[in-house]
């Protein structure tokens, strides 16, 4: 037997009251005279024994009362065959109140619903005086103060879902900070559905002397699909205003998800709508026109898809324009032709720097680098290229008439040079490609086409942009994203930089240097978001707004960006207005992290291996016909019984002092 409160055997010492009561007499004589006592003495010979009886009885029920009222207050509990007890110390209570909570349990409750039922019948079960700490994700980045378990009830239904995702190392990190603390914990109670994607590693030096109790709930449905990526089809190069977007949509769920509804948003207008199949676990793509769109806008897209809806709108903005960062390296003699025809400031920021004395920053932050005419580059700049290239820069070489091979060959290891070089006629391309559909709308029934002089060459390309009437390739993709052309834009070696066919080409190369992605939407979980807007002053100050919220970031200039970066705890997902001086430049559109809609749950394998060399216990799922939310058995508790007695030996004292 265990004492729930021993502090309270103290009131033992009470015994003593009583007995020094009996043994002594403390009541005042009185001397009476009486002509005869004879009849009196022989009363008194009488009743001697039945009184003194009376009296030890009524002492002994006066021991009995108080030492039951002693017990009553230190609550005596004889402990169960079970080794898994709530501990004495304070309960560390954690809710995942992740988005992917909002998943339905059955069709009247959400995990999240449930999961605040458990908490609530767990409430209900700890004793009187125990303190509780109720954490949630927005808890991760706070130290939150023992309250008890009144306040612990008040608080539940204030909690609500949070865009901030189930972190297991977080979540971890945040354990062993309380129990390092003052506060005594002797116990973790874990509430979540752990997503395979989002629950991540648990930390290895938890507190081995806690007790973690993990209840995981699973979700009746993990079928989902969600908008994985949306992008300009023509980002900032389109001559009359037209605009589409393409939607890949993700099917992250073992079932074929058919004719599912789509919607496309433009502000609060709807512009286009569309159905789309997606097979289990695999990708779709669809394309939607939005047609003519001035200025800069915001948009969504709504998708119908049942039962988790909670991922099934996504947030998209259209810049007016996407400013291209173009970047000419040149050397002794550069081609005078390509200069001007980035000379569109609504659409390119154009740079040149020489080779020798290159700004390292403005490299980095260039969307599309021309080697112009370079005859030896050094080893250096290659390679700085090829590792731009392999991030999704895009990289153009044009020769000069002598050029160092073998730099060149860093790029392209087969690159050879042209033994013989003589003027060539550039073979009619097919306008219907890819690369020209998208940069040119008409063309005329007969179009005669530029000579260029090749003084290099790196064997066949049946994919080339351009190739010479012998099938040779002219300009190339020779690696992902770097394209060669194989003669110098001078004359008399070529008349293409001449030609109605140059500036559209070049356009069409610096359209493959936007970064889609970047100009449309973004992630919560990003450390920080490029706002692809013109340069702003650095007097003036950017302001995101959304509703009532209005931030004021931190922000660094990058050329035709501002990269700016702020709080998370302030951060939401939705569309915000880019504001300078009370005028809105521009927008911002923040969505879920992708991996929330992955609902694939851990295994409990896996769970269990995370607590190994820990005390734990994985709880079963919550059964609302049963008394017990979850088994905290607290052995059986005698109180009530020492109550009852205490009652009884009351009575028996107040009947014998009462009767004689």
């Amino acid at each position: 037997m265990i004492f729930l409160h021993p502090e309270f055997l103290w009131g033992f010492w009470a015994l003593l009251i009583p007995i020094i009561i009996h043994l002594f007499d403390f009541r005042k004589s009185k001397k009476v005279l009486f002509p005869d006592i004879r009849f009196l003495k022989e009363v008194k010979q009488h009743s001697r024994k039945p009184l003194k009886l009376k009296q030890w009885l009524i002492l002994l029920t006066r021991l009995g009362f108080i030492i039951f009222l002693v017990l009553i207050f230190a609550q005596p509990t004889i402990p169960s065959g079970n080794t898994n007890q709530i501990g004495k110390g304070a309960t560390l209570i954690y809710i995942d109140n992740s988005q992917s909570m909002s998943s339905l349990k059955n069709a009247k409750e959400s995990l999240f619903e449930e999961a605040k039922t458990i908490v609530q019948g767990v409430i209900d079960q700890m004793p009187k005086g125990k303190e509780l700490i109720l954490i949630t994700n927005d808890d991760f980045g706070k130290f939150m103060a023992s309250i008890n378990l009144n306040q612990a009830s008040e608080k539940l239904p204030a909690i609500h879902l949070s865009e901030k995702p189930f972190s297991l190392q977080k979540l971890g990190i945040k354990i062993s900070e309380y129990a390092k603390s003052a506060t005594q914990l002797s116990d973790v109670i874990i509430i979540s559905d752990f997503q395979k994607s989002t629950s991540g590693l648990l930390e290895s030096n938890l507190d081995t002397t806690l007790t973690y109790w993990v209840s995981q709930l699973t979700p009746e449905n993990t079928q989902n699909c969600v908008v994985d990526t949306v992008y300009l089809e023509n980002p900032g190069i389109s001559s009359d205003g037209d605009k589409s977007i393409n939607v890949i949509v993700s099917n992250t769920g073992k079932e074929l998800k058919e004719d599912m509804p789509i919607k496309i948003f433009v502000g609060d207008r709807q512009v286009s709508a569309s159905s789309i199949t997606v097979p289990a676990y695999q990708t779709r793509s669809i394309s939607f026109s939005l047609g003519k769109l001035e200025g800069t806008s915001s948009g969504y897209i709504q998708l119908e898809d049942y039962p988790n809806t909670f991922d099934n709108r996504f947030n998209f903005s259209l810049p007016p324009g996407y400013l291209i960062n173009v970047l000419e390296i040149v050397g002794d003699n550069p081609s005078p032709y390509i200069k001007p025809v980035f000379g569109n400031d609504n659409i390119f920021l154009f740079s040149t720097n020489n080779y020798q004395n290159i700004d390292n920053e403005l490299l980095e932050n260039s969307d599309f680098i021309i080697i112009n005419q370079i005859q030896s580059p050094t080893k250096e700049i290659i390679l700085q290229l090829k590792s731009l290239a392999a991030k999704g820069k895009v990289v153009l070489v044009v020769p000069t008439s002598a050029n160092n091979l073998a730099v060149y060959q860093l790029f392209l290891p087969k690159l050879k040079s042209e033994k013989l070089p003589a003027k060539q006629k550039i073979m009619t391309p097919s306008f219907t490609s890819p690369f020209f559909n998208s940069i040119i709308e008409k063309t005329t029934q007969k179009f005669e086409m530029p000579d260029a002089t090749p003084v290099w060459s790196w064997g066949q390309d049946k994919s080339a942009i351009l190739s010479f009437e012998n099938s040779t390739p002219y300009l190339s993709e020779v690696i992902q994203n770097v394209f060669f052309l194989r003669g110098p834009l001078e004359e008399p070696l070529s008349d293409f930089q001449t030609h109605a066919l140059f500036v559209p080409v070049m356009y069409g190369l610096a359209s493959q240097s936007a970064t889609p992605n970047k100009t449309i939407f973004n992630r919560i979980e990003e450390e920080y978001y490029d706002l692809l807007i013109k340069e702003v002053e650095p007097k003036n100050l950017i302001k995101l707004i959304k509703e009532e919220i209005e931030i004021i970031p931190n922000r660094i200039s990058l050329g035709a960006k501002e990269r700016v970066s702020f709080p998370k705890a302030l951060i939401s997902t939705g569309t915000y207005k880019i504001s300078v001086q009370d005028s809105v430049i521009g927008y911002l559109s923040i969505n879920l992290d992708k991996k929330e809609s992955l609902l694939s749950p851990m295994a409990e394998d896996d769970i269990r291996k995370m607590f190994k060399g820990h005390k734990f216990v994985l709880l079963d799922e919550y059964n609302p016909n049963q008394d017990n939310l979850i088994s905290f058995d607290s052995g059986i508790q005698l109180w009530r019984y020492a109550l009852t007695i205490c009652l009884l030996f009351l009575g028996m004292e107040t009947l014998l002092i009462r009767f004689k």
